[in-house]
């Protein structure tokens, strides 16, 4: 997977983690097992998972870390062989029909570092197996492949939702020591490729502005355009977003972020600006855009509505506030 290009304006800090908003199903995903070497046959045997002609060699590979997914008919067992940076062995991944008896092996190379990371846990939604894996860093990288082991690429963050058009939204890690805010990508797994839809790539009028009041408080001075666009991208504040709610017959989805500033601030400052964001054109990767409007122009528009309900508003007419 590629890596996205710098943004226009960046607002680090502290993002709390959006809430994933997974359907209740009734398969399972059964904790990752980290027992030291042993026969991957044992993990399939534990799960009732060894299927006819599967050959000696596959059951007699050794494991050092494993994880499982499973409902009454089929499932999905991730492995490693290696945990060691240096090594190059691939990530395997058993998938099977224990009513059909069809199976598949495949070997999942490694590609970067972050690659090569404990087994948390193996999910399966809509089609599509998702194999966390997560470092001492609390990153996560996350091969997707479909149901038939069929491998669509990595993501590097947390799978927030699979959308009805089979698009996966996401949210993009985040350096564990240093400030970050909220990233949100989108995955089509048809085209295998992916966008960086928030922040907005242009700063919208809210964000400038409390940058800008925000540097003025610090009595920041520019000679120029360019250095005041600079300050505005270096700003450091903390962003934390609310759950999101998706509209699917407008095509988007809205949540609302705070922004508050916790480094370096002068005295007398005690501004928090919470802000409405809305992306819309989710039939396409390529038609989405994501906005930004201070929540007091959706309070005038609608004063009986709390924070919730606006943000559902808002996933409902996504441009009703320009």
């Amino acid at each position: 997977m590629h890596r996205f290009g710098s943004l226009v304006l960046r607002f680090a800090g502290h993002a709390l983690v959006f809430l994933l908003c997974f359907s209740g199903l009734a398969d399972r995903a059964d904790a990752a097992q980290t027992v030291g070497p042993h026969p991957i046959v044992e993990t399939l045997s534990t799960c009732a998972c060894i299927l006819p002609g599967m050959p000696s060699e596959l059951l007699a590979i050794n494991a050092v870390d494993t994880g499982l997914w499973q409902d009454d008919t089929e499932f999905v067992v991730a492995f490693w062989t290696s945990l060691d940076y240096e090594s190059k062995t691939p990530l395997h991944v058993v998938g099977g029909n224990r009513r059909t008896g069809s199976w598949r092996h495949l070997e999942l190379p490694v590609e970067r570092d972050i690659d090569r990371s404990e087994i948390e846990s193996v999910k399966r939604e809509a089609g599509f197996v998702f194999i966390y894996l997560k470092n001492n860093y609390e990153d996560y990288a996350i091969p997707v492949l479909t149901s038939g082991l069929e491998s669509l690429g990595t993501l590097y963050g947390l799978i927030r939702r699979v959308l009805p058009n089979g698009l996966i939204e996401y949210q993009l890690h985040q350096p564990h020591f240093a400030p970050h805010w909220v990233r949100i990508g989108v995955f089509d797994p048809r085209t295998k490729t992916d966008r960086e839809v928030y922040p907005p790539a242009r700063c919208e009028p809210v964000r400038c502005e409390y940058a800008d009041r925000f540097l003025a408080a610090q009595k920041v001075n520019f000679d120029d355009s360019r250095q005041r666009e600079l300050g505005r991208r270096e700003l450091e504040a903390s962003e934390t977003a609310a759950p999101e709610v998706v509209n699917w017959d407008a095509k988007a989805f809205a949540f609302i972020v705070t922004w508050e500033q916790f480094h370096d601030v002068p005295a007398g400052w005690t501004e928090i600006q919470k802000v409405v964001v809305t992306c819309d054109g989710l039939s396409a990767l390529e038609s989405i855009a994501c906005h930004e409007t201070p929540i007091e122009a959706w309070r005038k528009l609608f004063p009986l509505l709390d924070d919730a309900a606006i943000a559902v508003r808002a996933a409902a007419e996504p441009r009703k506030v320009q």
